[in-house]
């Protein structure tokens, strides 16, 4: 009878080591794709418009600055937001923060979402959604009013390396 005490002592610490490992492996978050550099797209004409540094915040949140823009020939270099209001007001847009208050949706998810985005050509500040596509390599940045049915997207690209 004593050598199934411990055969019992020994199931149990196995099925417990065997149920943890089970349980943190589910339960690991998702590779956080989303921080780095990326190519902004005019989702009409298909041009490249600015690359946007998107990167971890406090409070669990994600911000985007325009680290470039690209510009026309004959266009300025370095535009003003001369549509925006507040504290944007007529300041560059390169430097400015465009995505403020981006959250990952879930633990484990490739959806961000309850945050903002600025556009500066209208000045108007959207709410966004932002799912991660093909492993990283691409962004759909949703900005809309009020439900997602009623908004738009772009589809923005990983800046190459040399880019960065």
């Amino acid at each position: 009878m004593q050598t199934i005490f411990p055969l019992k002592t020994l199931a149990t610490l196995t099925l417990a080591a065997t149920l943890t490992v089970a349980f943190a492996g589910e339960h690991r978050p998702a590779v956080d794709h989303l921080p780095g550099v990326w190519v902004q797209v005019d989702e009409k004409t298909g041009k490249s418009q600015s690359l946007v540094r998107i990167s971890a915040a406090p409070a669990a949140s994600y911000v985007g600055m325009v680290e470039k823009i690209f510009a026309a020939a004959g266009e300025d270099e370095n535009p003003r937001c001369a549509a925006c209001t507040g504290a944007e007001k007529n300041q560059p847009i390169r430097g400015m923060r465009i995505i403020s208050g981006l959250k990952r949706a879930a633990f484990d998810s490739d959806v961000y979402d309850s945050g903002e985005i600025l556009d500066p050509d209208s000045g108007e500040v959207y709410r966004l959604k932002i799912t991660v596509l093909e492993t990283g390599k691409k962004l759909d940045v949703r900005g809309f009013i009020g439900v997602s049915l009623f908004g738009r997207s772009q589809i923005w690209s990983r800046a190459p390396v040399e880019a960065k």
